[in-house]
């Protein structure tokens, strides 16, 4: 137990408690002193007061600056820590030359300022990069409060839901209907129908705690995506091998007709018509299948593209120079559009599409190019007055189109280049009328 006079001097400040102490150190100096100036010593009146001043005064100031002085060096170290504590790490401590423990005190706070500002510093660039993965990755990620209520999502998760995260957070999973999905015990394929796109999904919820509360992280994958690489490789591969294979079979045959023909004319007339007739069809069907095994082989031979930052309108003002786009009508919507693409195969992507919506209606008419940007990505819809989609099934099938003549290549080339592009292309049924909308999505660039 404390007694009274203990307890009252722990609730002094300490510069009181040492100038406390230092007055009861030096009394018996003081008693001692003017026991000998005014008691022993024989100095007049004057004298004695004038040596009480010489020894007093000194003293008593140095004991009045002492607390002040204290005072001002504690309150840097606690105007150091109180930023440290409120997350400023910039404040630095005056005294560090000190060569005291005062000066240690110091040199050692300034270095943790200096360490928790570095450390603060590695945490925002490592933020930011996982922010930078997580946008731009193909993989839907939602982030819900152990409430289910939406609190994160990234550009695939948004393009998926259609709408900005400023009216989606806070809203429940179940008024987002992904309340089945959050259900999912580790991972499983799910079929589900989000705004923008109906398919199956493999879907994976992870859990995590903060501040002691559960939260989840929902990661939905495209199934139908990742089935479409694999089915582009096999394609891809097909192609090459039939490639190969027919022109090494068609070559000598373009060039056996072509001999026969110029040796023909030596034979009787009506022969040698009957004759020129055969190698002719010969020759013109060999040429038009080497035509053909050509046009699918750009598909496997498809360069990476070589992106660079442009403004979208540079592809569409090159588009209008095009004959081929004479007759499209472009609305494009005000405003910068950056986009980070090769703009030859853009392009050349976009073109396929325009060429297949003019071809999709009667001779001359309209066809639409809507441009439109969100604070995400750019839309491109080509609206034609076509028949519409049939089989919707059929639309990426290679070798399979409804044009006379057509090599079905032409969707899928451009299916292939704006997904190298982290888009996508879809095609749907007009609702307003009669034809069809092919729609491209890409991603808008940083600004």
């Amino acid at each position: 137990m404390k007694s009274p006079s203990e307890k009252k001097f722990a609730k002094l400040a300490s510069e009181h408690q040492l100038l406390l102490g230092l007055l009861l150190a030096l009394t018996p100096i003081v008693a001692l002193t003017i026991y000998l100036v005014w008691f022993v010593s024989d100095w007049s009146w004057h004298g004695k007061v004038f040596a009480s001043a010489m020894v007093f005064l000194p003293l008593l100031l140095s004991l009045l600056h002492l607390p002040a002085r204290l005072s001002q060096q504690w309150r840097v170290l606690v105007n150091v820590a109180e930023s440290v504590r409120r997350g400023d790490y910039s404040l630095r401590g005056r005294g560090s030359r000190d060569p005291g423990a005062y000066g240690e005190l110091v040199r050692e706070l300034n270095a943790l300022a200096e360490q928790l500002q570095q450390q603060r510093l590695h945490t925002v660039e490592q933020q930011l990069l996982v922010e930078k993965i997580i946008r731009d990755i193909d993989v839907a990620i939602f982030a819900f409060d152990h409430q289910q209520r939406l609190t994160l999502a990234n550009t695939m998760a948004l393009h998926l839901l259609q709408a900005p995260i400023e009216q989606l957070r806070q809203q429940s999973a179940e008024a987002l209907g992904m309340h089945g999905l959050l259900a999912v015990q580790d991972s499983e394929v799910r079929e589900h129908a989000f705004a923008s796109q109906h398919g199956q999904w493999h879907v994976r919820v992870e859990q995590y705690r903060e501040r002691g509360l559960p939260h989840y992280l929902l990661f939905v994958s495209d199934l139908q995506h990742v089935l479409r690489r694999e089915e582009q490789k096999v394609w891809t591969r097909l192609i090459r091998v039939l490639s190969h294979e027919v022109n090494n079979s068609l070559s000598p045959i373009i060039s056996i007709s072509e001999s026969l023909r110029t040796v023909s004319h030596d034979l009787p007339a009506e022969t040698a018509d009957d004759l020129q007739h055969g190698l002719q069809v010969i020759q013109e069907r060999a040429s038009s299948l080497n035509r053909f095994v050509r046009r699918y082989a750009e598909l496997a031979r498809l360069p990476t593209p070589q992106c660079q930052p442009i403004d979208l309108r540079e592809v569409l003002n090159a588009l209008k120079t095009l004959q081929a786009a004479s007759q499209v009508e472009f609305d494009i919507e005000p405003g910068p559009l950056p986009v980070f693409v090769d703009a030859g195969q853009l392009q050349q992507a976009l073109l396929n599409l325009l060429k297949n919506a003019i071809e999709a209606g009667d001779e001359g008419a309209p066809v639409q190019l809507r441009v439109r940007a969100s604070k995400q990505q750019i839309s491109l819809q080509v609206l034609d007055q076509g028949s519409g989609i049939a089989n919707p099934g059929n639309l990426f099938v290679p070798f399979y189109s409804t044009k006379p003549g057509g090599s079905g290549i032409g969707l899928l080339i451009s299916r292939q280049i704006v997904e190298a592009h982290g888009g996508s292309l879809s095609l749907r049924n007009r609702k307003d009328r009669q034809g069809c909308i092919a729609e491209v999505l890409l991603p808008k660039a940083l600004g």
